[in-house]
């Protein structure tokens, strides 16, 4: 029983994490189109605000279920579908952890070009881009992990 309980902890915390990461990223990215500073900088606000309570939340708790269903199984973490997938959600929060802190930047760079009656500066477009290249790699990821979890190939 509480293995069915960290599972479904561990499935609905992957629901959380996939689904934040596509919404900031499907906002930010219609913000950004509109070229309005001041819509830029809400959702910015906005999606910094619910990476911390949804994205890091789930992350940790993402990790510390799999851990302990492993654990429960006694299965070798560093063998077969398990080890690919560690290895595969550390790859999804390394993009994951630098594009947090680029949308800080992207925030400060908007808020000044606001204050000062500015145009987006370049240091936000460059951002921007890191941003956005940092969430290819972040969302094969997390499909990956899906798909290993669905299937448990024999790797």
């Amino acid at each position: 029983m509480i293995f069915l309980i960290v599972k479904l902890v561990h499935i609905l915390s992957a629901t959380f994490l996939f689904g934040a990461g596509a919404g900031s990223a499907y906002a930010l990215m219609r913000a950004h189109r509109t070229g309005d500073l001041n819509v830029i900088q809400t959702t910015l606000k906005q999606i910094i605000h619910a990476d911390w309570i949804f994205t890091a939340l789930a992350g940790v708790v993402q990790l510390a279920t799999g851990l302990i269903m492993v654990w429960l199984v006694r299965y070798p973490i560093l063998s077969g579908w398990v080890f690919v997938s560690l290895i595969l959600f550390v790859v999804a929060m390394a993009c994951w952890i630098p594009a947090a802190m680029l949308q800080y930047r992207m925030l400060a760079a908007v808020t000044h070009a606001l204050a000062h009656g500015l145009s987006a500066s370049r240091e936000y477009g460059r951002h921007f881009f890191i941003w956005a290249s940092l969430g290819i790699p972040a969302f094969f990821s997390m499909l990956g992990i899906f798909y290993l979890m669905v299937f448990r190939p024999p790797l």
